[in-house]
């Protein structure tokens, strides 16, 4: 499972080729939206959420979209347990990379409108779990740092 299954049909497939051109030179790509098609509704929330994760962290964490490339032999070991099903796994994965020297690259593209799947965004029990969770990963990373 991965962090785009709800995203079906918002990537370009001639996007991808933008990211296998640039594989050789970084070790993790992320996109990140240059433009929404969304409600102002889902665009206000997203940017609050963005706001929220880069004041915790003291990250300038990019508004990620449906598209990534990693290199495999490459991914960064991520120091607390993430969900995979969590709003916060490429977050945490970028932060990880970041703070491990690794060489990370971020392509804007435009987002397509959603073809299907279920938005994510205004689901309660996720967004409340995904707060405490950013709390925790926030003291364990910024507090407590591993050993």
């Amino acid at each position: 499972r991965h962090q785009g299954e709800g995203r079906r049909g918002q990537g370009r497939l001639s996007d991808l080729r933008l990211f296998w051109a640039l594989k050789d030179h970084y070790d993790l790509i992320f996109s990140s939206r240059l433009e929404r098609s969304d409600s102002p509704r889902r665009k206000a929330s997203s940017g609050l959420w963005y706001l929220f994760l880069r004041f915790l962290f003291a990250y300038q964490i990019p508004e990620f979209s449906a598209l990534f490339l990693f290199r495999r032999d490459r991914m960064p070991s991520v120091p607390i347990v993430v969900r995979d099903d969590g709003l916060n796994f490429l977050p945490v994965l970028y932060m990880a990379a970041m703070k491990q020297g690794m060489r990370v690259g971020v392509l804007g593209i435009l987002e397509q409108p959603r073809r299907g799947g279920q938005a994510k965004g205004f689901d309660i029990p996720l967004i409340a779990r995904t707060i405490a969770e950013d709390f925790k990963i926030w003291w364990r990373v910024r507090i407590r740092p591993p050993r």
